[in-house]
C-alpha cells in the first residue's frame, strides 16, 4: 500500500487500526481528544499522538525509518 493509501486509512477508520510491520505489532486508536494514537504493542513507552494522520506517517519511526517509507510492508490485521 503506498503512503497516501495508508493515510486513507487512518482517516476512513472508525477506532483503531491494527497492523504489523517487521515481526512487530502495532496500535493506532483514532478516536483520542488529543489526536491519533500510535504505539508498539506492549511497549507504552512508544506511545506517540499526533494531530492527524499525515503527521502520523511522516513522523512516526520504526527502528529509525519514517513510517511513510514502509507502508509497503504493513499488514492491516484489524481494521475498525
Amino acid at each position: 500500500m503506498t503512503r497516501n493509501e495508508f493515510i486513507k486509512k487512518i482517516e476512513d477508520a472508525m477506532e483503531c487500526i491494527v497492523f504489523t510491520l517487521n515481526k512487530k505489532g502495532f496500535t493506532i486508536l483514532v478516536w483520542l481528544d488529543e489526536g491519533i494514537s500510535i504505539a508498539e504493542w506492549n511497549k507504552e513507552e512508544t506511545e506517540k499522538i499526533y494531530p492527524d494522520a499525515t503527521s502520523l506517517v511522516d513522523q512516526f519511526e520504526i527502528d529509525g525509518v519514517p513510517l511513510a517509507k514502509l507502508t509497503k510492508d504493513i499488514k492491516i490485521t484489524e481494521y475498525c
